[in-house]
């Protein structure tokens, strides 16, 4: 269990909003994060920080992004007071969305029971495999490159040679015959 804190000042440390009680949300995915929404509006304004409190010994993780500097904004208190981060260069992966709660918006995704397969292996080298309960209803499958080009169009087969292909990471994508379809990431490595 943990609990979300929101900071007004670090030193003196003023707390101007905590909820307690939360448990991970473990997500399953390339890029995933967990959404925790506050059950009461907290009024802020200028420099606000956010971060959590590790109630129990267990593990609790938090992703690291080392792409993007932030330590000049991180710190953290294991009881002797607030500590710039300096172990590593990156950003804790916490991200606060201030607003209304309908500002979460996005396109659904497109996963219908009955259109659902899967890639194996993933990472691939040469050849990835897709296998499906339905897939004498798969017409085509196709891929594209992470900057949206089609790569490769082709009639479905369970096997695609993926060689020619440079490394990288691609977005499969089943059609169906009635007209629906699913898609899957592929990361190709050699």
């Amino acid at each position: 269990m943990f609990t979300i804190k929101i900071w007004s000042s670090l030193n003196p440390e003023v707390l101007i909003y905590q909820e307690s009680g939360l448990t991970p949300a473990y997500i399953d995915s390339l890029n995933g994060f967990a959404s925790y929404v506050l059950t009461s509006v907290v009024p802020v304004s200028g420099t606000i920080y956010v971060g959590f409190q590790q109630i129990l010994g267990d593990g609790l993780h938090l992703g690291f992004d080392r792409n993007t500097a932030s330590n000049a904004r991180m710190f953290y208190n294991v009881g002797a007071g607030w500590i710039q981060t300096a172990v590593a260069t990156g950003t804790y992966m916490i991200r606060a969305v201030v607003g209304k709660a309908d500002l979460f918006v996005g396109v659904p995704e497109n996963n219908f029971e009955n259109t659902a397969f899967d890639l194996y292996p993933n990472p691939t080298s040469d050849y990835v495999f897709i296998s499906s309960k339905v897939e004498n209803d798969f017409l085509r499958v196709e891929m594209v490159s992470i900057d949206g080009k089609l790569v490769k169009s082709e009639t479905f087969t369970s096997k695609i040679n993926t060689s020619e292909l440079p490394v990288g990471m691609y977005i499969v994508k089943v059609l169906m015959k009635n007209g629906r379809s699913s898609q899957r990431k592929l990361i190709i490595a050699r």
